[in-house]
Order: C-alpha cells, then structure tokens, then sequence
C-alpha cells in the first residue's frame, strides 16, 4: 500500500477544498506551509516515525473536523477559564507564600503528552536537587550544576553522532529522541 502518496492525495484534496471556501471570501487568504518533503523517499533523516505517519494523518483529520465547527463549546471554554483561575491561584501562592511547594509551571506541562514519558526524569531531578541544596547547600549545588548540565550536553552529542550515522547509511524511522 503507498500510505504516503495516498495520505499526500488526501491533503490535496483537503487543501483544494478549503481553497475552493476561501475563494469566496475576498477578505481571507489562504496559506499552506509544510516542513516536510526536503528529501527523497530513499534517503533522509526521521527523527521519528510518528511525524511522517501520525502527524500529518492527526493533522488532516482536525482539519476536516473543523471545517464544518459545531457552535461554541461551552466545555472547552469551562475548562479554559478553570485553568486559568488554578494557573492564577498558583501563581499568585508562589509569590506570597515562601513556604508553597508546587511551581506553576507544572499545571501546564502537565498535561503534555510527553510528561508520560519523561515524567520520572523530572521527578529525579528534582530530588537530586533537594538532596544536594539539603545536605550540600548552595555552594555544592552551584558546583553540581556543571556535571549536570555535562550529562544533558552527553546525551545531545549522542543523538546528533546518531544522525550522521543515520544520514549516512540511509536508515530512517529511529526513535532518537523518544518522543
């Protein structure tokens, strides 16, 4: 089966049919962007299947979705200005309350699908640093900051020695990243 030409086909017609909408409008402009299609079937560098596969059929699927829209989605709209009451909430406690323990910045990353898989990095790190400014202090903990930050640049390197590897041999679809 040619899943890709055939997804291509899709999106054409999609995109032929939202032009064909906005040609009725004088005041609208239509523009179409895409980052992909640089390379040849035959060799390139995927960091990830799922942008070649997944992303473009979630992102052909919302579109067809939404281009009919159902009204006003009082849920969504609920929930919005739930979350923007709590993220205030949060926020504001971590200003006034020194001994408050959750920065805000986690109710948003929250709920990103990545967090599923590197949920316990972050946990880890936080405690290696709870740990290190306990029994260490500030000092130790500033002095720490290098190896870490050694690791991180380690891991970089890594993934980037992949990618020539990669672009070399022609081998696609690897998980570099685990996203």
């Amino acid at each position: 089966a040619d899943v890709i030409p055939d997804l291509y086909a899709r999106m054409d017609a999609l995109v032929g049919r939202v032009a064909a909408e906005v040609d009725n409008d004088p005041d609208t402009a239509l523009l179409v962007v895409s980052d992909h299609g640089f390379s040849t079937f035959k060799r390139g560098v995927n960091l990830n299947s799922w942008f070649f596969k997944g992303a473009p059929e979630t992102a052909y699927n919302n579109a067809l979705r939404n281009i009919d829209p159902a009204g006003v989605y009082w849920k969504g709209w609920a929930f919005f200005t739930g979350g923007g009451m709590s993220m205030a909430l949060m926020m504001w406690a971590r200003q006034k309350l020194p001994w408050w323990p959750v920065h805000p910045i986690g109710f948003p990353i929250g709920a990103n699908s990545m967090m599923n898989s590197v949920w316990f990095s972050v946990f880890l790190a936080w405690a290696l640093k709870k740990v290190v400014l306990r029994f260490g202090g500030v000092s130790i903990y500033r002095r720490s900051q290098v190896f870490f930050l050694g690791m991180i640049c380690g891991q970089m390197f890594c993934n980037g020695i992949w990618l020539v590897i990669d672009y070399f041999t022609g081998k696609v679809g690897n998980n570099i990243f685990w996203i």
